[in-house]
């Protein structure tokens, strides 16, 4: 059964599942990285494209490929169906010694808009990638 609900601010774990064309969302928030709930979402079959989707005030803030269950690739974005400009794509996986994410071999640059969550993953949100899909 497909219900609407009103997602209250913060990050939410989604996945869209093989045969269906809309989002599995779930209610609980979280902060931008910690969502989590993937399986549950998808009843453990298969998917599509999996992440969070962060929503504020205004509608969805932005988004992000982070799901522990199914690590689905940014290449792959368009599949989930969010707006492509709003990806914070998981572009690494970093050590808690590093003393920075440019440093540590991962394919963010300077310029790019990052966010390092807990001690383990960088999200980055670049134009240049983005463009490419254009």
């Amino acid at each position: 059964t497909t219900r609407q609900v009103q997602l209250k601010p913060g990050s939410h774990a989604f996945v869209r599942c093989v045969g269906e064309r809309f989002l599995r969302v779930a209610v609980a928030s979280a902060s931008f990285g910690k969502a989590s709930g993937h399986a549950l979402l998808a009843a453990e079959g298969p998917v599509l494209y999996a992440g969070e989707l962060e929503v504020g005030a205004d509608g969805l803030t932005r988004w992000n490929n982070m799901s522990g269950t199914y690590r689905p690739s940014a290449d792959d974005a368009g599949l989930s169906l969010l707006p492509l400009e709003k990806l914070w794509r998981v572009v690494s996986e970093i050590g808690v010694s590093e003393p920075s994410a440019l440093d540590s071999g991962s394919s963010a640059q300077p310029g790019d808009q990052t966010q390092r969550v807990g001690n383990s993953l960088l999200l980055v949100s670049d134009l240049e990638w983005r463009r490419s899909f254009s």
